[in-house]
């Protein structure tokens, strides 16, 4: 009976069966570890990429908070003399005729 066995090919079948899912689940592995780790749409990429979107809508949320502190700063030298006048005192030094502007160094001790 052992012959017939093995004439008809069951221990020979039983490997090539092994042999191809074998090779089937290799290829399931392969496929998963591109989709997951390599490729455009790759999970790891795509998480990459919406990280680096958070950080532009940071950056731009900055940026824009930035342009209308600067868009008011703007307004504020065309239109407020006194706005002007402090700006010239302070940054510049600047005086009134007649006004006499004292400067204290101090020393470290």
């Amino acid at each position: 009976m052992k012959k017939n066995f093995y004439k008809l090919g069951g221990v020979e079948n039983s490997n090539k069966k092994r042999r191809v899912l074998y090779i089937v689940i290799a290829a399931a592995l392969v496929a998963i570890y591109y989709l997951v780790f390599d490729g455009e749409s790759g999970y790891l990429k795509i998480r990459a990429m919406e990280r680096k979107i958070l950080e532009r809508k940071v950056e731009n949320t900055q940026l824009a908070e930035a342009n209308d502190r600067l868009r008011e700063e703007i307004d504020r030298l065309r239109n407020d003399p006194a706005y002007i006048e402090k700006i010239a005192r302070e940054k510049l030094g600047l005086a009134k005729k007649g006004e006499i502007i004292y400067r204290f160094i101090f020393e470290p001790k």
